[in-house]
Protein backbone atom coordinates (compact mmCIF):
# COMPACT_ATOMS: atom_id res chain seq x y z
CA UNK A 1 0.00 0.00 0.00
CA UNK A 2 1.21 3.73 -0.91
CA UNK A 3 0.94 5.89 1.49
CA UNK A 4 0.17 10.24 1.17
CA UNK A 5 1.08 11.84 4.27
CA UNK A 6 -0.58 15.35 3.61
CA UNK A 7 -0.37 16.51 7.13
CA UNK A 8 0.08 19.87 7.20
CA UNK A 9 0.11 20.93 3.53
CA UNK A 10 -2.50 24.18 2.74
CA UNK A 11 -4.44 23.43 -0.50
CA UNK A 12 -3.92 22.56 -2.90
CA UNK A 13 -0.83 20.48 -2.16
CA UNK A 14 -3.09 17.14 -1.13
CA UNK A 15 -4.82 17.48 -4.35
CA UNK A 16 -1.35 17.97 -6.04
CA UNK A 17 0.20 14.75 -3.75
CA UNK A 18 -2.30 12.34 -4.26
CA UNK A 19 -2.44 13.15 -8.17
CA UNK A 20 1.72 12.62 -8.25
CA UNK A 21 1.25 8.96 -6.14
CA UNK A 22 -1.40 8.17 -8.85
CA UNK A 23 0.43 8.68 -11.85
CA UNK A 24 3.79 7.00 -10.00
CA UNK A 25 2.10 3.77 -9.32
CA UNK A 26 0.00 0.91 -10.99
CA UNK A 27 -3.27 0.67 -11.72
CA UNK A 28 -4.69 -1.77 -8.83
CA UNK A 29 -2.10 -0.42 -6.29
CA UNK A 30 -3.93 0.84 -3.01
CA UNK A 31 -3.17 4.55 -2.01
CA UNK A 32 -3.31 5.65 1.53
CA UNK A 33 -4.51 9.71 1.90
CA UNK A 34 -3.92 11.57 4.87
CA UNK A 35 -5.18 15.36 5.85
CA UNK A 36 -5.84 16.90 8.97
CA UNK A 37 -8.81 19.16 8.05
CA UNK A 38 -11.80 18.77 6.14
CA UNK A 39 -11.56 21.22 3.51
CA UNK A 40 -8.87 18.97 2.32
CA UNK A 41 -10.60 15.66 2.33
CA UNK A 42 -13.90 17.16 0.66
CA UNK A 43 -10.91 18.52 -2.23
CA UNK A 44 -9.49 14.84 -2.75
CA UNK A 45 -13.02 13.30 -2.73
CA UNK A 46 -14.08 15.45 -5.53
CA UNK A 47 -11.00 15.38 -7.65
CA UNK A 48 -11.11 11.57 -6.83
CA UNK A 49 -14.91 11.18 -8.30
CA UNK A 50 -14.06 13.43 -11.19
CA UNK A 51 -11.86 10.63 -11.90
CA UNK A 52 -14.73 7.92 -11.28
CA UNK A 53 -12.96 6.48 -8.06
CA UNK A 54 -15.29 6.51 -4.71
CA UNK A 55 -12.87 7.51 -1.55
CA UNK A 56 -14.25 6.92 2.15
CA UNK A 57 -12.56 9.22 4.72
CA UNK A 58 -12.66 7.63 8.44
CA UNK A 59 -11.47 10.08 11.45
CA UNK A 60 -8.62 8.87 13.47
CA UNK A 61 -7.33 10.96 16.20
CA UNK A 62 -8.38 13.87 14.92
CA UNK A 63 -7.29 13.12 11.25
CA UNK A 64 -8.90 11.47 8.20
CA UNK A 65 -7.53 8.64 6.48
CA UNK A 66 -8.60 7.07 3.16
CA UNK A 67 -7.65 4.42 0.79
CA UNK A 68 -8.59 3.92 -2.55
CA UNK A 69 -7.69 1.57 -5.54
CA UNK A 70 -5.40 3.51 -8.12
CA UNK A 71 -8.01 3.08 -11.07
CA UNK A 72 -6.85 3.21 -14.72
CA UNK A 73 -7.40 6.43 -16.07
CA UNK A 74 -7.73 7.97 -19.15
CA UNK A 75 -6.83 11.42 -19.53
CA UNK A 76 -8.84 13.94 -21.46
CA UNK A 77 -9.92 17.38 -22.13
CA UNK A 78 -10.66 17.71 -18.58
CA UNK A 79 -7.17 16.85 -17.34
CA UNK A 80 -4.48 18.95 -16.61
CA UNK A 81 -2.34 16.51 -18.48
CA UNK A 82 -4.51 16.51 -21.62
CA UNK A 83 -4.26 20.15 -21.61
CA UNK A 84 -1.22 20.76 -24.12
CA UNK A 85 -3.21 18.28 -26.76
CA UNK A 86 -6.58 20.08 -26.52
CA UNK A 87 -7.87 21.15 -29.76
CA UNK A 88 -10.21 24.63 -29.47
CA UNK A 89 -13.70 23.75 -31.00
CA UNK A 90 -14.11 26.85 -32.58
CA UNK A 91 -10.41 27.03 -34.49
CA UNK A 92 -9.33 23.90 -34.22
CA UNK A 93 -6.25 25.42 -32.65
CA UNK A 94 -4.25 23.84 -30.33
CA UNK A 95 -3.92 25.33 -27.03
CA UNK A 96 -0.48 27.49 -26.56
CA UNK A 97 1.27 28.13 -23.76
CA UNK A 98 -0.23 31.27 -21.58
CA UNK A 99 1.86 34.17 -20.23
CA UNK A 100 1.35 35.02 -16.53
CA UNK A 101 1.09 38.64 -15.49
CA UNK A 102 1.64 38.65 -12.12
CA UNK A 103 1.16 41.99 -10.66
CA UNK A 104 0.41 41.47 -6.91
CA UNK A 105 1.89 39.07 -4.21
CA UNK A 106 -1.40 38.25 -2.73
CA UNK A 107 -4.42 36.20 -4.81
CA UNK A 108 -7.41 37.39 -4.45
CA UNK A 109 -9.06 40.78 -2.49
CA UNK A 110 -9.56 40.28 1.08
CA UNK A 111 -7.59 39.36 3.69
CA UNK A 112 -3.89 39.47 2.60
CA UNK A 113 -2.38 37.06 4.97
CA UNK A 114 -4.63 34.48 3.34
CA UNK A 115 -4.27 36.39 -0.32
CA UNK A 116 -0.41 35.36 0.28
CA UNK A 117 -1.19 32.20 1.54
CA UNK A 118 -3.25 31.21 -2.21
CA UNK A 119 -0.87 33.13 -4.32
CA UNK A 120 2.04 30.15 -2.90
CA UNK A 121 -0.39 27.65 -3.77
CA UNK A 122 -1.35 28.93 -6.88
CA UNK A 123 2.01 29.00 -8.36
CA UNK A 124 2.74 25.51 -6.65
CA UNK A 125 0.14 23.97 -9.09
CA UNK A 126 1.99 25.69 -12.37
CA UNK A 127 4.14 22.86 -12.47
CA UNK A 128 0.84 20.64 -13.29
CA UNK A 129 0.16 22.64 -16.08
CA UNK A 130 0.50 21.39 -19.49
CA UNK A 131 1.45 23.07 -21.69
CA UNK A 132 3.82 24.82 -18.78
CA UNK A 133 3.27 28.93 -19.15
CA UNK A 134 5.75 30.15 -21.28
CA UNK A 135 6.62 32.62 -18.86
CA UNK A 136 5.74 34.78 -15.95
CA UNK A 137 5.99 38.70 -15.68
CA UNK A 138 6.06 40.09 -12.26
CA UNK A 139 5.59 43.93 -11.91
CA UNK A 140 4.49 45.81 -9.09
CA UNK A 141 4.09 43.93 -5.73
CA UNK A 142 4.12 40.73 -7.74
CA UNK A 143 8.09 41.25 -7.96
CA UNK A 144 7.87 40.62 -3.82
CA UNK A 145 7.50 37.24 -4.35
CA UNK A 146 10.74 36.65 -6.07
CA UNK A 147 12.74 37.82 -2.81
CA UNK A 148 14.59 35.23 -0.62
CA UNK A 149 11.58 36.09 2.18
CA UNK A 150 8.74 35.30 0.24
CA UNK A 151 8.04 31.61 0.81
CA UNK A 152 7.55 31.44 -2.99
CA UNK A 153 11.20 31.19 -3.60
CA UNK A 154 11.77 27.38 -4.45
CA UNK A 155 8.83 26.82 -6.18
CA UNK A 156 9.88 29.71 -8.81
CA UNK A 157 13.27 28.03 -8.75
CA UNK A 158 11.77 24.88 -9.83
CA UNK A 159 9.40 26.52 -12.34
CA UNK A 160 12.49 28.51 -13.93
CA UNK A 161 14.65 25.29 -13.75
CA UNK A 162 11.34 23.52 -16.27
CA UNK A 163 12.11 26.32 -18.45
CA UNK A 164 10.00 28.85 -17.95
CA UNK A 165 10.88 32.25 -17.66
CA UNK A 166 10.63 34.69 -14.85
CA UNK A 167 10.83 38.73 -15.96
CA UNK A 168 10.72 41.23 -13.31
CA UNK A 169 10.59 44.62 -13.54
CA UNK A 170 13.49 46.56 -12.54
CA UNK A 171 11.67 49.84 -11.93
CA UNK A 172 9.07 47.98 -9.39
CA UNK A 173 12.41 46.27 -7.58
CA UNK A 174 13.64 50.01 -7.30
CA UNK A 175 10.81 51.50 -6.00
CA UNK A 176 10.44 48.66 -3.21
CA UNK A 177 14.70 49.09 -2.97
CA UNK A 178 14.45 45.10 -3.24
CA UNK A 179 17.20 44.60 -6.05
CA UNK A 180 19.59 42.95 -2.98
CA UNK A 181 16.70 40.69 -2.09
CA UNK A 182 16.03 39.00 -5.03
CA UNK A 183 16.69 35.58 -5.61
CA UNK A 184 15.09 34.13 -8.93
CA UNK A 185 14.34 35.55 -12.51
CA UNK A 186 15.75 38.34 -14.67
CA UNK A 187 15.45 41.68 -13.74
CA UNK A 188 14.67 43.76 -16.78
CA UNK A 189 12.89 46.87 -18.23
CA UNK A 190 9.60 47.41 -19.12
CA UNK A 191 10.17 47.58 -22.97
CA UNK A 192 10.58 43.66 -22.52
CA UNK A 193 8.12 43.07 -21.03
CA UNK A 194 5.80 45.10 -23.01
CA UNK A 195 6.96 43.58 -25.67
CA UNK A 196 6.40 39.63 -24.12
CA UNK A 197 2.57 40.94 -23.59
CA UNK A 198 2.38 42.26 -26.93
CA UNK A 199 2.98 39.32 -28.41
CA UNK A 200 1.86 36.84 -26.51
CA UNK A 201 -0.77 34.03 -27.62
CA UNK A 202 -3.15 34.13 -24.08
CA UNK A 203 -2.39 36.66 -21.29
CA UNK A 204 -3.45 35.64 -18.10
CA UNK A 205 -3.66 38.40 -15.03
CA UNK A 206 -3.37 37.55 -11.69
Amino acid sequence: MVKVDCKGLPCPQPLIATRKAMRENAVGTEIEVTVDNATARGNVTQMLADFGVTIAFESQDGLFVGRFINPAVKEDATSLQALDTMVCPTTGDRVSAATLLCTTNVLGVGDDTLGGILMKGFLSTLVDWQPLPKEILFLNAGVKLCTRSSGAIETLKTLEASGMALLICGTCVDFYKIRESISVGTITNMQRISQSIATASKVVKL
